[in-house]
């Protein structure tokens, strides 16, 4: 098993919720990481549009904020 699966691999398991773990890496692609959005710079702050359910986005959040906990903690 290559590097970069063993780093997917945990990723999976550190920072997705269960229900994630058996999704695989084209999987993750095509739902968290291909979402359709724009930059868009508005008085003088760039803002980053994404077109995401209310859903999803509590997703991100969440593999957002145990990524950092994660980071504090090592």
């Amino acid at each position: 098993m290559s590097l970069s699966n063993r780093l997917f691999l945990g990723f999976k398991r550190l920072c997705c919720p269960k229900s994630w773990w058996h999704h695989t890496l084209a999987t993750f692609r095509w739902k968290l990481i291909q979402v359709a959005g724009r930059i868009v710079h508005h008085a003088g702050q760039l803002i980053w549009k994404l077109a995401l359910d209310a859903e999803k986005l509590h997703l991100f959040r969440q593999i957002r904020k145990r990524c950092l906990q994660l980071a504090v903690v090592t």
